[in-house]
């Protein structure tokens, strides 16, 4: 899909708020453009599980101009798994950060099926079992963004950092769509 295709009305576009939430997450730069509120959740939800791919760039096309902040950067998808993807006929985090123009990598696999969605917090924070490096990748002395569309509990981008730390990446930093504000107003 080419963005300029995407048309969004500017009443649907003032709902939307955008926050640029600079925090650290594992000792990483961190940046979340929204806040995780009914609105991003229902647009995420009409995306993600009903299956409306038209509203992948969306989140971003306002704000393309990050790709100037994370330039000799590689874009590391958050992964979901396989049978997900099949299933919806997409992959949701590539479809939304594709957008940003560099160069995407695909180098983690979740290798079972769980929706984070469906667990509880203590669940959450065991995803790390079920996040690999795919074999024959090698991301050594590599700057590397790691992107998802929703930041909870933080238990796969913790994961992901984890998994890029002990492959001596030379930076990583961190961008997601929208975040929970829990505790933090």
């Amino acid at each position: 899909m080419n963005l300029k295709d995407v048309h969004v009305c500017h009443q649907c576009y003032a709902k939307f708020k955008p926050i640029f939430k600079h925090f650290k997450f594992e000792n990483c730069h961190a940046l979340a453009i929204y806040e995780y509120d009914d609105f991003i959740r229902s647009l995420i939800y009409q995306y993600k599980t009903n299956l409306d791919i038209a509203l992948g760039p969306i989140f971003l096309e306002r704000y393309l101009h990050l790709k100037y902040f994370y330039l000799g950067y590689k874009v590391a998808l958050a992964p979901s798994h396989v049978s997900h993807d099949l299933e919806r006929g997409f992959r949701p985090v590539e479809e939304m950060f594709k957008a940003l123009g560099l160069p995407l990598i695909d180098p983690f696999e979740k290798t079972s099926p769980i929706k984070q969605v469906e667990l509880n917090v203590e669940e959450r924070k065991k995803v790390s079992k079920h996040i690999k490096l795919k074999k024959d990748i090698n991301l050594k002395n590599q700057k590397i963004l790691l992107v998802d569309d929703i930041m909870t509990t933080g238990s796969t981008l913790k994961a992901m950092v984890e998994i890029l730390k002990e492959e001596k990446v030379k930076k990583i930093k961190i961008l997601v769509v929208a975040k929970t504000m829990l505790n933090e107003k």
